[in-house]
């Protein structure tokens, strides 16, 4: 008999795929724990079944020789449907639920079956079950030995889930310091580069070396729009400088870009309604991967696009990708404005402009003061980050946005510039204007007049609030998962010795038998006890071991 459906089955089937634990490998920490229930229970089979939407699915087992079975014959499937209760059915062939079972009228001959529902993010997603081939029953002492079996598995489940997740959390606090790392590159290249034509270039190879990215098109036009000039390296190609027309833009991501000044992320795996028909063909004859367009804007000026295209065996890009190439199309914008703003400047003008601008654009606070503390320029980093404009601060004491019990800090790095010292990187807090703390990292360096007499401080203020609670959130994770480790082991510790005790003493005892006068058939039944107590004994020692 099929068993029915839980009146929760999709949010049961939600709980079970969030964990991502179906279609894995096999894990010696589950198969522990079948061993251990074939062991106690004496059953030839123990299996972790795991119930997805058309099946079940075996995360361990012992004594079967397959990975999952059909839905339609699990006695699993019966199980779940009382979260709180232990299936037991003594003999298969009585039940009228599975009298005619296929499991039970062929291979593996089912008789008996106890399962305990495995009951995890508050929905049964499977069992800890043990299979005879013949009928029998279970005492209390076995049940619970199987329910407490049953709550390990949960354990195990869940650690492995909150290690896959601080894993995923470390992967993406890793992505983000990647994506700063670039940005500080692309910063020097700004500051380094001796003209546009070089900057393009950087910004260009760079973006190819930190995306998955199989093309790379920097689009730029003049003034009139007129005349674009394209920058471009795909594959193999080497850098190519080609003329397009900007109508030629208007028909594919491009022109929406242009449009409405915004990134556009295109997945590779339907057509985009925002490019033309014809695009859309070309572009599915080609089978290229995901594309990315940003535009080249500084404060609503467009001059151009920044386009990256995936690789076809790598084609997904993600938010952060698209961030990551704004960003630098940012700089690029800022590069272009201030080109053709001071293009009849001098060499060393044009550094001052290029370096205020970055300073300008930047999301982090670039704050410089007097010595005394007096705040002398504000940057929109620093209005973004403490919620003051320029107007508020310019004039004000630096201490207004310093905590009271951090005054003493602020002096002694003021100490610290007077001396012609730096600091860098040094954790600490600030308050915005509606009176929230926020965690930052401040770089400090001292400002010298042309005779090397230091006479202000430049002091650069990073949020590091969101990067402190995923660092807290990690180091939650791992220690609870520690503590589910040391249940474990406990749990193990306590089950050996508990059954280690009573073994001993029938073991103890088959020796005082074999001292008594007894007849070859009586002692044949006493060598067979000592034997089996040993045997047992000896799988409980292994297990004590284990723990």
């Amino acid at each position: 008999m099929k068993a029915q459906l839980p009146v929760d089955e999709w949010q049961r089937l939600a709980a079970l795929r969030s964990l991502d634990i179906l279609d894995t490998a096999r894990e010696s920490s589950f198969d522990d724990l079948s061993q251990l229930a074939a062991e106690l229970l004496q059953t030839p089979i123990a299996v972790i079944s795991l119930v997805d939407e058309n099946r079940q699915w075996f995360k361990s087992c012992v004594g079967l020789d397959v990975r999952e079975t059909s839905r339609d014959v699990a006695f699993c499937a019966h199980a779940i449907l009382d979260p709180q209760e232990l299936l037991v059915v003594p003999d298969a062939t009585l039940d009228p639920r599975f009298k005619d079972n296929a499991l039970v009228t062929g291979p593996p001959w089912i008789r008996f079956y106890a399962g305990t529902p495995l009951v995890a993010n508050g929905y049964p997603i499977g069992t800890m079950c043990v299979i005879d081939t013949k009928p029998r029953v279970l005492t209390d002492s076995q049940r619970r030995a199987l329910e407490a079996l049953g709550r390990q598995v949960v354990a195990q489940i869940e650690l492995r889930a909150r290690n896959s997740e601080a894993a995923s959390l470390a992967e993406r606090l890793q992505s983000k310091f990647r994506s700063l790392h670039s940005l500080y590159e692309i910063a020097n290249a700004v500051i380094t580069s001796s003209d546009i034509e070089s900057l393009k270039r950087q910004i260009v190879d760079l973006i190819a070396a930190t995306l998955p990215a199989s093309r790379v098109t920097l689009i730029l036009f003049d003034a009139d729009r007129q005349c674009v000039s394209t920058f471009h390296k795909g594959g193999r190609d080497t850098h190519l400088v080609v003329e397009v027309s900007y109508e030629e833009l208007q028909h594919g991501l491009s022109g929406w870009v242009l449009q409405h000044n915004r990134p556009a992320l295109s997945p590779h795996s339907s057509p985009d309604p925002r490019e033309a028909p014809d695009v859309q063909l070309r572009r599915a004859a080609t089978q290229c991967g995901d594309i990315i367009v940003v535009p080249v804007s500084y404060r609503g000026q467009i001059f151009g696009t920044l386009t990256a295209i995936s690789n076809l065996n790598d084609p997904r890009f993600e938010q952060g990708d698209v961030d990551l190439v704004a960003a630098m199309a940012s700089h690029v914008a800022v590069e272009m404005k201030t080109a053709r703003a001071l293009a009849d400047r001098d060499a060393r003008a044009l550094a001052a402009s290029r370096l205020a601008a970055i300073v300008e654009g930047s999301d982090d606070s670039i704050i410089s003061n007097t010595l005394d503390g007096v705040v002398l320029s504000w940057n929109r980093g620093a209005e973004k980050i403490f919620g003051y404009s320029a107007e508020e601060m310019i004039g004000q004491p630096i201490t207004r946005i310093v905590p009271k019990d951090r005054l003493d800090e602020e002096f002694a790095l003021l100490a610290t510039i007077r001396q012609g010292d730096s600091v860098s990187q040094f954790a600490s807090q600030r308050v915005r204007n509606n009176g929230a703390l926020i965690e930052v990292s401040l770089t400090l360096s001292p400002v010298f007049d042309e005779h090397g007499k230091v006479i202000a401080v430049s002091k650069i203020a990073r949020d590091i609030t969101l990067a402190k609670h995923q660092e807290h959130a990690l180091q939650d994770a791992i220690a609870r998962a520690d503590h589910a480790n040391s249940a474990k082991s406990q749990f193990l510790a306590n089950v050996s010795h508990e059954i280690r005790t009573p073994l001993n003493a029938v073991i103890g005892f088959g020796y005082l038998l074999e001292q008594m006068r007894l007849s070859k058939e009586q002692r044949a039944v006493v060598d067979k006890i000592r034997f089996a107590g040993r045997s047992l004994l000896s799988v409980v020692n292994n297990v004590l071991d284990l723990s």
